[in-house]
């Protein structure tokens, strides 16, 4: 045994103190922790659960006295544990951040054959009658499925946990250094192999013995780089292997490993054919041919609709432009199928505006030109075609001018708070930093009108989860206040939907009680552990939690604040709104429409009367690409970029470049809950071959990213397929294309409401980028 605890989510209070105080009297060796315990003295560890990076890095530079260990964090819900080297970047930069622990190994489903005999995996609403409540599918959140075959996630957690570090050191003499990040374990009895990588293929190898070095010591050596032609990507890909078999460790088991870059590829413009095509302009459609090839654009929408090479059929669904993913398990958790909605829509609410062809040039040039009303932008596509049937695409997708900017005015608003987080996409205000002011006795007051219930929903969250951090929160109908981490109280009072309410939160730490007012009434009084002072020194936020989302779905119209508690005196007052209590204010917003949609506020204790609203017309965007479909024959794919597993833009690091080959049906991810899956970035260049050899070769004109997957996004899409299970997936004799420039990450903070990182998240800005697209 090595730590003891006291328990699990079960509070904290006198049972716990003394239960800590019993341990410590009979064993002064071995800590003790608890996680309710948040900062307070009855844990040695503070062990928090699913705290943020920038949490974890505001408690190592702020506190030295304990270690932090993160109990739970990176939800492995799905298609999840983005951004984990985000996280190691920090704890391995102090050493009071000592490593967490992965919710959590395995996928907990039932396996399971249908009536056809194909094998699936159940889960929470598969057993007993319809109407008995479950958490669906939210034990199935792991590392490894229910046979314990990996998810792609599990080789990025073995890539950022890996002990042995790679440095490059000089990139002309090729200088590595091998750094041995163990306590105790040398490196004697293993071997590096290197590889060198020209465009991707590997052309050079060798070995190297590291020898025994020491825990926390390195050793460098250099590597001889080929002879390339100009312009040549060039990487270095390394790997320690186990010489011996030792414990569970195989013979030859790789350890560690890393890829460098030294000369990155390069994306030229490709050459066209100089000969003519042939045109022909008809009422609805524009017909273009070669000798090989014949292609029609619809004139009504603007897409390419048909594509024929060498007699064959190579489009099944036309070529359009594509802003949404199949939302994730953590997509689900923060809303977004509902806040990004607007861009699922767009192939059905685009409006083509120009439709312009210009049959004198080699190529050919046709530029199609949509209005994307929704969200206030412009997208283009210019093509040229050459007489061999190539395809370049321009992709252009240009936001107004004026789009994204903060505004407090709500449109179409019936009521007339300005303050609505739930426009088309979430705003919030930053609640100013009140330097050094700290309570232990202190009121909030809010006006509100709540439109629906979420499991989160904001009315003031600081910054942080350790000690003086307040996250007030209506969690569905009741009101959630929590003090220093997870610890806190529901109030026992029921909310209801399109009622405006006055309440009135008094804290009065030394009497370790919180009260609740709404509409001047007392109504709900409760106990809190332990004694806390509110840090209004913390940056807050109302209606939104930076991007963690936790968006109100309603209408905020009064935010107050005062260093000592108001009574039910005050509470009334507050409800009649025809004054405000100002001895010991600290703050107040109260907003109401006028011509130009101004905030009134009054403030003391050094306020300078600053207010940064965080609000934009529109939510992140799930990608930038398009999408269109080929015929099942289509089913093998190369390509020259990063894999060989599933990656995305925050969850790579573990993904090499390298030269590759799968089938589509290869490519797809069996999540237990279908969802978005089988991505791979950062590549150059692709071919789909079929099976008499044809192929569709694709190159960019910078990195792209791509998916060839046996089923429709559709399918993929729980929110409105609602299949539960991979056999409820059904094959189309169709092979779906995606070719993207980029696509957000895929998160995993936790599967319940946080977003993507900013980071990875697509905001909306132009965007522009370039694909080649040869049959062959």
């Amino acid at each position: 045994m090595v730590i003891w605890s006291l328990g699990n989510e079960a509070g904290n209070g006198h049972n716990f103190y003394q239960t800590y105080l019993l341990i410590r009297g009979r064993d002064k060796m071995r800590p003790i922790q608890y996680e309710q315990s948040g900062h307070e003295w009855n844990t040695d560890i503070v062990c928090p659960m699913y705290a943020k990076p920038q949490h974890i890095e505001h408690y190592a530079k702020t506190y030295t006295d304990r270690p932090l260990i993160l109990c739970e964090y990176e939800h492995a819900m799905g298609n999840s544990v983005g951004n984990i080297k985000d996280y190691w970047e920090i704890i391995e930069k102090y050493p009071q951040l000592q490593g967490g622990f992965i919710w959590d190994w395995v996928d907990q489903g039932f396996y399971m054959r249908d009536d056809k005999g194909q094998s699936f995996y159940t889960y929470g609403g598969d057993y007993g009658p319809k109407d008995v409540p479950s958490d669906s599918n939210f034990l199935i959140n792991g590392l490894v499925f229910p046979d314990r075959t990996p998810h792609p996630a599990l080789q990025e957690v073995k890539k950022v946990y890996q002990y042995v570090k790679f440095l490059l050191t000089d990139q002309e003499a090729v200088t590595i250094e091998i750094q041995n990040h163990y306590d105790f374990k040398s490196l004697i009895n293993t071997t590096l192999d290197y590889t060198w990588l020209v465009e991707g293929k590997p052309v050079a190898k060798g070995t190297f013995v590291p020898g025994p070095v020491s825990a926390g010591k390195s050793v460098t050596f250099n590597i001889k780089k080929p002879v390339l032609k100009g312009g040549q990507a060039l990487h270095l890909t390394v790997g320690l292997r186990t010489d011996s078999a030792y414990s569970l460790i195989p013979k030859g088991h790789i350890i560690a490993s890393e890829q460098f870059t030294i000369n990155d590829f390069q994306f030229p413009s490709l050459n066209f054919s100089k000969k003519r095509i042939t045109a022909i302009d008809a009422s609805g459609k524009l017909a273009l041919s070669g000798s090989k090839f014949s292609l029609i654009f619809d004139k009504t929408t603007g897409d390419l609709a048909t594509y024929t090479f060498n007699g064959q059929s190579l489009l099944n669904q036309p070529i359009e432009p594509c802003f949404w993913r199949a939302p994730i398990d953590n997509d689900n958790g923060n809303g977004m199928p509902d806040r990004c909605k607007v861009w699922k829509d767009i192939p059905s609410t685009r409006k083509l505006v120009l439709f312009d062809v210009n049959t004198d040039t080699v190529p050919v040039r046709i530029t199609t030109t949509w209005r994307l009303e929704e969200v206030s932008s412009n997208l283009t596509f210019t093509w040229l075609i050459d007489a061999d049937g190539m395809l370049k695409l321009d992709y252009n997708f240009q936001p107004d001018a004026d789009a994204g900017k903060s505004s407090w005015i709500r449109k179409g608003a019936a009521h007339e708070s300005v303050f609505s987080p739930n426009e088309k996409i979430p705003s919030a205000i930053e609640v100013p930093s009140l330097i050094a002011v700290k309570s232990g006795a202190f009121s909030l007051a809010f006006s509100f009108m709540a439109e629906m219930f979420t499991d989160r929903m904001v009315l003031w969250n600081s910054e942080g989860w350790s000690r003086g951090a307040l996250h007030c929160e209506l969690h569905r109908d009741r009101l959630n206040f929590m003090m220093a981490g997870n610890q806190g109280i529901e109030f026992d009072y029921q909310f209801k939907t399109n009622i405006d309410y006055s309440i009135l939160i008094v804290f009065d730490s030394p009497g370790k009680l919180a009260t609740l007012f709404v509409n001047g009434e007392k109504v709900a009084q409760s106990k809190v552990n332990g004694e806390n002072l509110l840090d209004f020194s913390r940056k807050t936020f109302s209606g939104a939690y930076d991007e963690d989302g936790r968006v109100f779905n309603g209408t905020i119209s009064l935010i107050a604040a005062w260093d000592k508690c108001l009574g039910e005196a005050e509470a009334r007052v507050l409800h009649s709104r025809t004054t405000i209590p100002r001895e010991n204010l600290l703050l107040m917003y109260t907003m109401k429409q006028q011509a130009n949609g101004m905030i009134t506020d009054e403030s003391g204790h050094g306020y300078d009367g600053s207010l940064k609203v965080i609000a934009s017309y529109l939510p992140e965007i799930p990608r930038i690409g398009i999408r269109f479909a080929i015929p099942d024959t289509y089913n093998q794919v190369e390509w020259t970029g990063r894999g060989p597993q599933e990656n995305y833009q925050d969850r790579f690091t573990s993904a090499f470049v390298g030269h590759y080959n799968a089938s589509c049906e290869e490519l797809y991810t069996p999540y237990i809950r279908p969802q978005e899956n089988g991505y791979r970035t950062g590549v150059k260049e692709l071919t789909i071959f079929a099976e008499k050899k044809n192929s569709l070769k694709i190159q960019g004109g910078q990195p792209i990213s791509f998916s060839a997957l046996p089923y429709p996004m559709e399918q993929f899409d729980y929110t409105t397929s609602q299949k539960r299970h991979t056999t409820d997936l059904k094959l189309t004799q169709t092979t779906y294309i995606h070719l993207d420039l980029v696509q957000m990450g895929v998160g995993g903070d936790d599967s319940w409401g946080a977003r993507t990182h900013e980071k990875y998240t697509l905001r909306k800005k132009p965007f522009r980028f370039t694909l080649y697209i040869a049959p062959q």
